[in-house]
């Protein structure tokens, strides 16, 4: 028994060497196509070259063709609290009318409704 432990010996296992983490690269002069593949492992080059040229061709492998356009926002944009107010305005616009149609819920329905979806 003996023979057959020492022979099993084990070898101090080798450290795996640690490669350093690549940069994001860099899109090339002029690219503006690139592949669903380039989309999937380099998603900032694509971006940056969308942003440097306004658009961007990604093809697929099917052949199928997408073009990723870049669309700058200004501040008033982002935080424009008068698109909120107009959106609500069309939803309470929208209940109003299908209220007048005999559609939607009535205030008892939405009370049968919220008790239902509170599983009560």
């Amino acid at each position: 028994m003996s023979d057959i432990m020492s022979d099993m010996a084990t070898k101090p296992s080798a450290k795996k060497k640690t490669t350093p983490r690549k940069q994001v690269a860099e899109p090339d002069e002029d690219r503006r196509v690139f592949t669903v593949r380039d989309l999937n492992r380099h998603p900032q080059m694509v971006l940056r070259a969308a942003a440097a040229y306004g658009r961007v061709r990604v093809n697929s492998r099917s052949g199928e063709r997408f073009v990723l356009l870049h669309e700058s926002l200004s501040a008033g944009e982002v935080t424009d609290d008068s698109s909120a107010e107009k959106h609500l305005s069309r939803l309470r616009d929208l209940h109003q009318s299908m209220a007048a149609k005999g559609l939607g819920f009535s205030d008892e329905g939405w009370e049968s409704f919220s008790t239902m979806i509170a599983g009560e």
